[in-house]
């Protein structure tokens, strides 16, 4: 401890700084590096360093080869060019084909075709004259680039063939375009023992300018309004292009764009319309390389208008409030979807041929069997069920669709005892407009008393009470549906008519029963359009009129028709006419390439390996060899010769003392 020595002042002792400089040397420097490699080889390990090994098969003796020729046909091989550059390579392919080879022709785009088959039990295919001829016909289609489709056809006729000791070869000639590529998701690969072969043929220094969307709306009074959006896709000048809208075969008006390369413009122009009328037509560019993406076809239709009817009750004396409810919440003269008439149940000759039919009148044998009728041969019907409903005739309806209706559940008069709307199927269509946070909530439905119902089959319940007995089923009858209400909406069994909630339910049912969803005004190419069917009233005969780049033709087919080519498809419903476009796909006017070895690597499998010792089916491709573990082996054992060096220098210093 330090002793406090007492002093007068220090004023006269003068104050000197003693810096004290220590010398210092690396005493052993072979221990140092030791220890540096060490940790710098521990921090290495942890980096997972990995060496890629490439491992390649010995090649097998095959017997003979089959050959599939490959070719893309899709709408951006109809630059110009650019399909007789892939002919020509097919023909070279094809010349260069050793004697006894055998040989088949297959195009693609969207869909393929096998223009030249290898294999047929009844003659003999497969040589290379045929494929020659195959190669000479094949003409770009308006469809686009899938090769996935294209791989999975080629690699189906090449199993097909058959035989063991066969090397199967297909010679993919494309302009490789990244947009015909499938999802990541996809999985597919082309099988091991199938060797591609890609040929690039690719346009280059070529303009392509292309209508690459259109959209159509009502503006103002009596008027259209068409955009369309214009891309410069593969660079150039940017020159003006000309712009042309055409409606009936007239350019009823034009305009001058200029886009830069690369960049995107739009163009707008305006129609007259009366309101009822459907509107076609096809907005145009002057010609350039690739004219096949030039033209864009548009539509657009009238809002429908969905008819219902409304069974009222028979009964005199009695005014039954859904009735009236339901009236007021669908008026007439109000601009709405669906336009509902009033009837009695005691109508003998009602008509029963509108797109939906709504009942909550007593259902007697006779109004049982109709209805039954009437959604067995596809009609959609929504019962209401209430105080005044039979049993009887609603369960002679229901019978055969896995409902099955009770006894109305009579609860207390106490007003504070009820049931609440506890679950709703969110997923339905009915119910999946509310099922955001500030709409999903059905409690404060309140029912005092329901129809219990039992359930069976493949009905479905698409809401439940707090209870779990079901409050809304839906069932099929027939070609039909049928919606059950376990619950009235008048007052004395219900609040749902004084909810916010009723009226949007009443309308998701109506339109999920007259299935007005809006109009398709655009199909692609390679797309169907199935038969317009109005619901249980089916058309007998069904006319549309197709008319495309370079054809006009009448469709009166009862299946679903195949879009070869853009068009204006023309239909008939209700009287009215209803168009819809038929266009190219967008993202085919892209000329953006993958890379040939990024294809291989996305939609092929490694090729198999022939090991030594009998071992066939390693596969090949890249192996990653990992050092992680060797370094920290080497970690471990510099630990060991370094605790034994520092050791040894220890002892020796204590010696050298």
């Amino acid at each position: 401890e330090r002793e406090v020595v007492r002093f007068s002042s220090l004023m006269f002792v003068p104050n000197r700084r003693r810096e004290v400089i220590e010398l210092q040397r690396v005493q052993h420097p072979l221990l140092m590096l030791l220890r540096m490699v060490l940790l710098l080889i521990l921090a290495l390990a942890f980096t997972r360093p990995y060496w890629k090994i490439f491992l390649e098969g010995e090649t097998p003796e095959f017997v003979s080869r089959l050959h599939v020729i490959l070719l893309d046909t899709s709408l951006s091989m109809k630059t110009k060019g650019v399909l007789e550059a892939a002919k020509g390579r097919a023909q070279e392919i094809l010349n260069d084909l050793p004697e006894g080879d055998r040989v088949g022709v297959v195009t693609f785009g969207r869909s393929t075709r096998v223009l030249a088959p290898l294999f047929d039990p009844e003659r003999i295919v497969g040589s290379v004259s045929d494929a020659q001829g195959a190669v000479r016909a094949a003409q770009a289609t308006w469809e686009d680039t899938d090769y996935e489709t294209g791989l999975q056809t080629a690699e189906r006729l090449l199993k097909e063939a058959g035989g063991e000791d066969v090397q199967r070869i297909v010679h993919l000639i494309s302009d490789f375009q990244e947009a015909g590529m499938p999802h990541e998701t996809s999985g597919w690969r082309l099988a091991t023992d199938i060797e591609l072969k890609a040929v690039v043929v690719a346009s280059k220094g070529q303009s392509n300018y292309a209508v690459q969307a259109l959209a159509v709306q009502p503006v103002g009074d009596g008027q259209l309004q068409i955009r369309a959006r214009v891309k410069n896709w593969m660079g150039g000048k940017d020159r003006a292009v000309r712009v042309d809208l055409v409606v009936g075969a007239q350019v009823v008006a034009s305009r001058a764009l200029t886009v830069l390369p690369g960049h995107a413009s739009q163009v707008r122009f305006t129609l007259p319309w009366d309101g009822e009328t459907a509107v076609g037509g096809f907005v145009t560019l002057e010609a350039d390389d690739l004219e096949a993406d030039n033209r864009r076809y548009f539509a657009f239709n009238s809002p429908r208008k969905y008819t219902g009817i409304l069974i009222r009750s028979s009964v005199r004396g009695e005014r039954w409030p859904y009735d009236r409810l339901v009236q007021a919440a669908v008026p007439k003269d109000a601009d709405l979807p669906w336009q509902l008439t009033s009837v009695s149940s005691s109508q003998p000759d009602i008509d029963l041929s509108d797109e939906m039919v709504l009942s909550g009148a007593p259902l007697g044998n006779g109004a049982a069997d109709r209805l039954r009728k009437y959604a067995e041969g596809g009609g959609k019907l929504l019962l209401i069920l209430h105080r005044g409903a039979k049993t009887d005739g609603v369960n002679r309806l229901l019978e055969g669709t896995g409902v099955q209706l009770g006894e109305p559940y009579v609860q207390k008069a106490d007003p504070g005892v009820f049931e609440s709307l506890s679950w709703v199927d969110f997923e339905h269509r009915i119910f999946h407009p509310f099922r955001g946070p500030r709409f999903n909530d059905f409690s404060a439905v309140r029912f005092y008393n329901y129809f219990k119902m039992g359930t069976s089959g493949d009905a479905r319940v698409i809401a439940r009470f707090d209870n779990g007995d079901p409050a809304m089923v839906e069932a099929s009858l027939g070609n039909g549906q049928v919606l059950v209400w376990a619950g009235g909406i008048e007052a004395s069994w219900t609040n749902l008519a004084r909810r916010p909630r009723f009226l949007p339910l009443l309308y998701e049912t109506l339109g999920y029963l007259a299935g007005n969803r809006p109009d398709v005004t655009e199909f692609a190419v390679g797309e169907s359009a199935a038969r317009p069917v109005r619901n249980h009233r089916a058309v007998e005969r069904w006319e549309a009129t197709f008319e495309g780049v370079d054809a006009i033709r009448l469709m009166t087919s009862d299946r679903a028709e195949f879009f070869d080519q853009p068009g204006l498809f023309r239909w008939t419903v209700q009287a009215k006419e209803r168009m819809a476009g038929i266009n190219v796909a967008a993202e085919e006017s892209d000329p953006a390439p993958i890379q040939v070895s990024e294809f291989e690597i996305r939609l092929c499998d490694a090729p198999v390996v022939v090991a030594q010792g009998g071992i066939t089916d390693m596969k090949a491709g890249v192996f990653r060899q990992e050092y992680g573990l060797w370094m920290i082996g080497c970690v471990l054992g510099l630990l060991v010769i370094e605790s034994g060096y520092a050791a040894w220098l220890a002892q020796k210093s204590e010696k050298d003392v």
